[in-house]
């Protein structure tokens, strides 16, 4: 994904985590805030409970392509996803069912459309 699409600096994902618009499951947390661009921004986060270096790249490259074929474009937010140690079980389209059922109902939160 391109540069303009991630959130680097940690004041920008402090401020996503400060909005509080937050929605779980046992293996993600998804905060979303509205950004005032006509485009999405998203961060991933993994802890070192999760595993090794290899094993949290990995969950981060499959967490990235989910969100880079899951979420429109245009949708003006910046999203921050939490991993957790338990997501180390799913398999590849468990993470992306999972993830897209946090997304459309952080959607229906706003009362917005998928």
């Amino acid at each position: 994904m391109r540069k303009q699409y991630r959130i680097k600096d940690s004041s920008e994902i402090k401020t996503v985590l400060n909005a509080r618009k937050k929605k779980a499951d046992g293996f993600f947390s998804l905060y979303v805030r509205p950004n005032g661009l006509s485009h999405f921004r998203f961060a991933v986060s993994v802890g070192k409970k999760y595993g090794n270096a290899v094993a949290r790249n990995k969950i981060k490259r499959q967490v990235r392509m989910v969100v880079a074929n899951h979420v429109k474009r245009r949708l003006g937010m910046d999203i921050f996803i939490i991993i957790r140690p338990s997501a180390a079980q799913l398999s590849y389209q468990s993470i992306e069912k999972k993830l897209k059922q946090l997304i459309n109902a952080q959607k229906n939160l706003r009362g917005e459309n998928s």
